[in-house]
């Protein structure tokens, strides 16, 4: 049975609740008004938000996501790919790019590896 930090975390797109960032790293991060859609949105639809800083978070946490096994699939490597083609932040769109090439440089590899 899950706690409600445990819920809260999930819900949040974290894996655990010592993932939830606190206070002071979340306002190193984000002013105040961008902080609530940065932390509560999930990573997915945050990487839709019109404000830059949020979709760069949110690519920070769906790579994290990959990472622990969480977030995978065809719609995920869809809106990472127009992210990197529409961006018009710099930084988003080379955050988007370079985790979409890993992903699939992990696909070839695998690949590669099963021949």
């Amino acid at each position: 049975q899950q706690t409600r930090m445990e819920r809260l975390a999930s819900l949040l797109g974290h894996t655990n609740p010592t993932s939830l960032p606190t206070q002071s790293s979340s306002n190193e991060l984000f002013n105040h008004d961008n902080q609530s859609a940065a932390l509560l949105l999930p990573p997915r639809v945050a990487l839709e938000n019109a404000d830059a800083s949020v979709r760069l978070h949110a690519i920070t946490r769906l790579n994290k996501s990959i990472e622990d096994g969480v977030a995978q699939g065809i719609d995920l490597g869809r809106a990472l790919l127009r992210r990197l083609a529409t961006d018009d932040d710099v930084s988003v769109a080379n955050a988007a790019g370079t985790l979409l090439a890993s992903q699939l440089k992990g696909v070839l590899d695998q690949e590669k590896a099963m021949r």
